[in-house]
């Protein structure tokens, strides 16, 4: 019995340590809002496609389900007395990764149009009166407008939305309209850190994960930080688990564009100092943007490592995508088409190895390969890649696939 008593009081004490609970609260000044308001509107659309609920029709994202998760972040981050939330709001700057995307899409229409020549220059309103209603309703913007080389009958514009959306849905109204081909959201390649958010009778469970480790094809490694916030605002860590944390360099993580009179945002995770252009940085977070091309250099420290990154801003109207033959050739078989996992690729005319390059509708590389032609099909896995439309190259040739 004695045994059993001393086990039990063990237990007890290892609870307590892993458990730490703080009165905090659920208010904050707009600009933090304005930090979490992006992560709740996109925790909630994953649950509305999660749930197969009824908010995956509508446009605009229900604020009854994004204000009861935006709540619960910012008392996670008013709870300053709990260690883990310095960490995974200082030092890792954990927010939730960019999939699914609520601020750009693509829409590629006959570029023979009037309000496609329109946006070409830059002129909006278009002339179309179903355009221009879509484009003043979601405050859209034109972000980037592809003519791929004249290789396709169509040209792409890229839409940028000043407020957070569900984007199918709108991307299925610019498919209504005549000339359109296709529409579809922008989307991410890779992984990164994220938040995910349940929602119980008497509290919110928040967890807070932190990816590294090849993170563009999947993270490797993945470490976690659960939270409790109950409804007046108190905040309980209930623990962590996953990958050990390493001991490694900072990392600088790059998104969006990297295009003249664009705006990209750099994030910087597990550094203690760094710098931008010598100059520096006081924030994990920060956007840059220049008129004109341009190159700067970060570098993040800790007290064991230092990483820098080069990043250099391009005027995108003069880069030459990969794809810059003016015909689509005929003797490469792709299927099945559309696809989920695993693309076939056959060609008639090359023996031995040829590299195959895959990009997305704005010519980005997302893929390449060394393979060995075979009489039969050479088989690519294809499942990492977000739903779209695809173009291969397999020497000189190029193909075109849907991916599921």
């Amino acid at each position: 019995m004695n045994k059993l008593i001393v086990i039990f009081i063990f237990f007890l004490g290892k609870h307590s340590v892993n458990s730490q609970i703080v009165p905090s609260s659920c208010s904050a000044p707009n600009s933090i809002k304005a930090l979490y308001s992006k992560d709740a509107d996109r925790i909630a659309l994953r649950k509305f496609y999660a749930q197969n609920l009824v908010d995956t029709n509508n446009i605009f994202i229900s604020q009854i389900h994004s204000d009861t998760v935006l709540r619960a972040l910012i008392a996670v981050f008013n709870a300053t007395a709990l260690p883990a939330r310095n960490a995974v709001i200082l030092q890792y700057n954990i927010h939730t990764f960019l999939n699914p995307n609520m601020n750009s899409l693509y829409v590629a229409a006959d570029s023979n149009l009037l309000w496609m020549q329109q946006l070409k220059a830059g002129y909006i309103p278009t002339g179309n009166m179903q355009v221009d209603n879509l484009i003043s309703t979601y405050s859209l913007n034109k972000q980037n407008y592809n003519k791929f080389f004249g290789l396709f009958s169509y040209h792409v514009v890229t839409f940028a939305s000043g407020s957070n959306c569900n984007l199918p849905p709108l991307t299925v109204l610019f498919e209504s309209i005549t000339g359109v081909s296709f529409s579809e959201p922008a989307s991410f390649v890779g992984d990164g850190n994220d938040i995910s958010a349940s929602i119980y009778a008497n509290y919110i469970e928040l967890t807070f994960s932190h990816g590294w480790g090849d993170c563009p094809a999947g993270c490797i490694y993945r470490h976690y930080w659960k939270f409790k916030v109950y409804y007046n605002c108190a905040v309980e860590f209930t623990g962590e688990f996953g990958t050990p944390l390493p001991s490694s360099p900072p990392t600088i993580f790059v998104s969006d564009s990297i295009c003249t009179n664009k705006t990209l945002t750099v994030t910087i995770s597990g550094a203690n100092s760094s710098s931008l252009n010598n100059q520096p940085i006081f924030t994990p977070q920060f956007t840059l943007s220049s008129p004109t091309p341009t190159t700067y250099i970060i570098i993040a420290s800790n007290n064991t490592y230092s990483t820098s990154q080069s990043i250099s801003i391009v005027d995108c109207s003069t880069l030459t995508a990969f794809i810059n033959e003016n015909k689509l050739y005929t003797n490469i078989s792709i299927y099945p088409n559309p696809v989920n996992e695993i693309l076939n690729v056959e060609s008639e005319v090359f023996n031995g190895k040829i590299e195959i390059k895959i990009v997305n509708v704005l010519g980005n590389l997302v893929m390449k390969e060394e393979f060995k032609i075979k009489t039969d099909a050479t088989q690519i896995n294809v499942s990492t890649l977000p739903r779209g439309i695809y173009y291969i190259k397999v020497g000189n040739e190029v193909g075109k696939f849907v991916k599921e």
